[in-house]
């Protein structure tokens, strides 16, 4: 049964003959209803949404220590799904390559973050204590840049499926700044990432890959 809380001008939410209504975001959504199969029979598959499921089998866990630094990076990319979704589709064919049960990924070509925000450069990074990096980078403030737009770093050790990093803190201008990760990560080959958003979080950088760090 369908309902419709805000009178005959509202959204209409729930179930209505075979057609599914409802409201995410703000938006309203209509789909068809599922087809419910008779108990203990299995819905079929093509070859090619089998494949595709074990690609998002794959895909789902990668990208789960990368959570918080996604909902920041692919925010303004979320139109009408979650911040994981659009970095799931965005990612998708680009850096995780092959079929199940051999996909990789390529941690040169993964994104935490997409946009036209301008990135600083010739970032640099030295292990200067047990537990801490260094940064430096050139700020880069040609147009559309501020001083205070805020850096982001993540770093990500495949053996311990674990990220560390930061969203803010240090600003463009900053050119330098350190970093104390967690202690668990030490020892480990890290995959390091840099991104830039604005202060208000409006705008966001295209994320770079900067390189394998050994901690």
């Amino acid at each position: 049964m369908a309902k419709m809380n805000k009178g005959i001008f509202g959204p209409v939410l729930g179930k209505l003959h075979n057609l599914v209504f409802s409201s995410w975001k703000g938006k309203n959504y209509a789909k068809k209803a599922p087809v419910v199969l008779p108990k203990g029979k299995k819905r079929s598959q093509s070859p090619t949404q089998k494949a595709s499921q074990e690609k998002m089998r794959f895909i789902s866990p990668f990208q789960t220590p990368f959570r918080e630094y996604i909902k920041i990076g692919f925010k303004h990319a979320a139109e009408g799904k979650t911040e994981l979704n659009a970095s799931y589709s965005y990612n998708y064919n680009k850096a995780f390559v092959g079929e199940a049960p051999n996909i990789s990924v390529d941690y040169s070509k993964y994104s935490i973050s997409v946009g036209k925000l301008p990135m600083v450069k010739d970032i640099l990074i030295t292990l200067s204590a047990f537990d801490t990096l260094s940064l430096s980078w050139k700020k880069d403030t040609k147009k559309g840049t501020t001083f205070n737009d805020q850096l982001m770093m993540v770093i990500y050790s495949p053996e311990m499926q674990m990220a560390d990093g930061f969203t803010g803190g240090m600003n463009r201008c900053n050119e330098k700044g350190s970093f104390i990760f967690n202690e668990a990560l030490r020892g480990h080959l890290v995959y390091v990432y840099f991104s830039l958003t604005s202060f208000d979080r409006k705008r966001v950088a295209e994320s770079v890959y900067w390189g394998k760090l050994q901690l």
